[in-house]
Parts: structure tokens; sequence; C-alpha cells
């Protein structure tokens, strides 16, 4: 079991070993992959193996539905989602981070030899009857994309809460969780409208068109810092001259160079430009549509944020300064930078 700050060292030894010395731990890491350190997947498996067409209630974040870690995981648990709503996580005692919890229903499909799940829904013996009852989120209604309602940050109601139009929910295809609208409730329990809840897979993420673009030969201007590609590591993301050790060590960056520079100033822009909300959080960035790049304008306004972006670590004391966009006479500078 993981240690936090508040522990005091020498006084209290966590429990190792608690993620993976476990029978359960032994038998489905081969089906869920990284998804099998979390406690919670490995439960869940034991109910689809143990209680096959069972009603499975649950809360928790919604990292098991947008992780990039449990895309084995989704594919292995299968069921339906009846039925979901979400608050934001401080509404719980002793919680202070702003991200979301969700209520879940499900409907679990039955299970093969595997332990993993193979037979449609209803055939849980003692729970069919149950089951007749309710309806998969995909078959209760149609959801039309105009009726979809997204909460985030680039325009507010009344109440300080961000409404856009969203994505159409694409259709969960043999019990493989795909997309689900969920309602949204603020720590007061006021309705705030709904939010489209997305699994990454099948999409190419925002990374990897950042990728085409890495340049080992051009002289290095400056390091751009990140780390992950959903909204809640957007407070990783910055430029920088200098990096720590354990960024270098891990790989949490990239060079910026000459021939590089407006397409990272796009990238730093777009991760930088949307404010997080606790609704958001886990919202993950995927590959852009490349019309952008015909669009001089945008790109010229994405240079000039980065560029005056207060979030930057661009110091002259850290060498010579390129990210200042003007000359020493027009700053009327005493030396040069």
């Amino acid at each position: 079991e993981a240690g936090n700050k508040k522990m005091i060292p020498g006084t209290i030894k966590p429990k190792s070993g608690v993620s993976f010395e476990s029978d359960a731990y032994r038998r489905f890491s081969p089906l869920i992959g990284t998804g099998a350190r979390e406690l919670f997947a490995l439960f869940f498996m034991r109910i689809q193996r143990d209680i096959p067409g069972c009603i499975l209630g649950e809360f928790s974040t919604l990292k098991h539905l947008q992780g990039t870690n449990f895309k084995a995981f989704r594919k292995e648990f299968k069921g339906d989602l009846l039925s979901v709503f979400l608050v934001p996580a401080n509404t719980f005692d002793n919680v202070t981070g702003k991200f979301p919890i969700g209520f879940f229903v499900w409907r679990l499909w039955g299970n093969d030899s595997r332990g993993g799940a193979e037979t449609r829904r209803g055939e849980g013996g003692d729970n069919t009857r149950i089951c007749s009852r309710l309806t998969p989120l995909t078959e209760a209604k149609p959801v039309r994309a105009n009726q979809i309602r997204l909460l985030d940050s680039s325009t507010t109601d009344s109440k300080g809460c961000g409404l856009r139009d969203s994505a159409t929910p694409r259709e969960n295809q043999n019990g493989v969780f795909t997309s689900a609208i969920a309602d949204v409730y603020d720590r007061d329990g006021e309705f705030q409208g709904t939010k489209c809840i997305i699994a990454p897979d099948g999409f190419t993420n925002i990374i990897s068109w950042l990728r085409e673009s890495y340049d080992k030969c051009g002289e290095r201007i400056a390091y751009l810092r990140m780390n992950g590609t959903n909204v809640q590591n957007n407070e990783g993301i910055f430029i920088s001259q200098t990096l720590t050790k354990n960024d270098l060590d891990n790989h949490f960056y990239a060079e910026i160079t000459a021939r590089n520079l407006t397409r990272f100033s796009v990238y730093y822009a777009v991760r930088k430009c949307i404010e997080v909300s606790w609704v958001n959080y886990q919202d993950q960035y995927a590959y852009p549509d490349l019309a952008f790049e015909t669009d001089s304008e945008f790109m010229s306004n994405c240079l000039v944020f980065t560029l005056f972006d207060d979030k930057n670590r661009v110091k002259s004391a850290d060498g010579a300064n390129h990210w200042i966009p003007f000359t020493e006479e027009e700053v009327e500078a005493k030396a040069c930078f």
C-alpha cells in the first residue's frame, strides 16, 4: 500500500506487495495488463468471474473508463452501463482534489473459462428478473449530437459552470465500454448538465502528433517539459532552459528548435488555454485535425501565446534567452539578453 507525505518517516512502514502478491493478480494480470495494479480492477474481474450476470454498483474516479493504463481492462470487463452521474470529489470528507467521482450501475455479462466475459446480459440466474427492468444507456433513448453537452471552461452559465457542445457518443460494442452520457451535479446536488465520457481506445493521442516534429539535429533553444496526455497534467507543461534530473532521466521533455517552434507552440497553447476543471480533469487530448496547418493566423496566435505565457521558466540567468520577442534597444535593456 502506498504511503503519502503525511506519514512520519521511520514510524510507519507501508505494507508492500498488496497489489501484486495475490491469486487475483496472478490470474487476471495477463488479461488486464497494468490495470491489475489497482485492487478495484481485480475485484471487478473476480465479480465478473464468480457472479456472472449480476448488477454491480460502483463509485470511483473515471480512470478505468478514460485512463490509457486501463485499455486491456476495458476489453475484458464486459457489461452494460445502465446509469451514471458525476459529482465533485471534494464533496467527500477529507478529499480536497478537484476531479470527478462517478456513481455507476452496471449489468455484467457472463464469464468464459479465463475469467473474462462473453455471455450476453440477462443470463445471470436470479438476476434475470432484475435485469429485465433495466435498459442500457445506449438503448434507453437515442441522443442527437445537438443534445449533448460537455462541461468545461469555454463558456459559462449563470452558476459559473462551462457548457459547450461535445462529440456524439460511440455505441458500445460486445459489452466493451466506449462512451456514455453522464449527468453532472455540483456539490449542492444541483443538476449542471451532461458530459460525454469517451474511452481513448481507437484514438491516437496528441503526443503521437508532436513526435512527428522532434528534431535531434537542430540547435536546441529550450526544452518543452511535458508529462501525460490528459487535462490533469496541464500544469506540468512548461518551457524551460533547464530541467530536473528526474525529468531528464524519465524523458519528460522534447527539444525545441527553430524547425519545430511553430508546431510546439500550437501544442503548448492547446494544453494551456483549456482551463482545468473538476469535470474535464481526466479527459484525453487526441491527435488534431490538421486543417489548422493552413491557418497562419491561428499558428501565429499560438506562438504569441507561448511567448508571453507566464508559466514558462525561461531566464537569462540560465543562458541566452531566445524567448524575448523584443530587441535590447526596444526595451532599453541595461545589458544584452
